[in-house]
């Protein structure tokens, strides 16, 4: 299991969310988050009531920016959180942090810690 997950589980747990789709937390974003190659990729992360949401933030995602948009316009309530992972430690944030740390730079977008 990786550190990443294991924080992804705290926080859950910590919320008490989400209360339903628990499935994207325990089998989508520990999926993804059990392979090696995405052990230290930066990414956000909304845990809500119906669920969660992982984005990569490390630029080989070019729709950052649409996706955290996306996502904070159709998922985020009030009991809505979002997190960022930047590859060693997990920490509460907001849209706004996220979307401001997000520069696009000879056409590639890439995400400031």
């Amino acid at each position: 299991m990786s550190a990443a997950y294991r924080a992804l589980c705290v926080a859950a747990k910590g919320h008490q969310l989400p209360r339903a789709y628990s499935s994207d937390l325990h089998q989508h974003d520990k999926d993804q988050l059990a392979q090696p190659k995405n052990w230290a990729r930066p990414f956000a992360w909304l845990l809500y009531e119906n669920g969660t949401h992982l984005v990569w933030m490390d630029g080989a995602n070019h729709a950052v920016r649409s996706m955290l948009d996306m996502i904070e316009y159709n998922f985020a309530g009030p009991a809505a959180r979002w997190y960022r992972w930047d590859g060693a430690c997990l920490r509460l944030t907001t849209i706004r942090s996220l979307r401001e740390g997000l520069v696009v730079e000879a056409g590639k977008l890439e995400y400031l810690p």
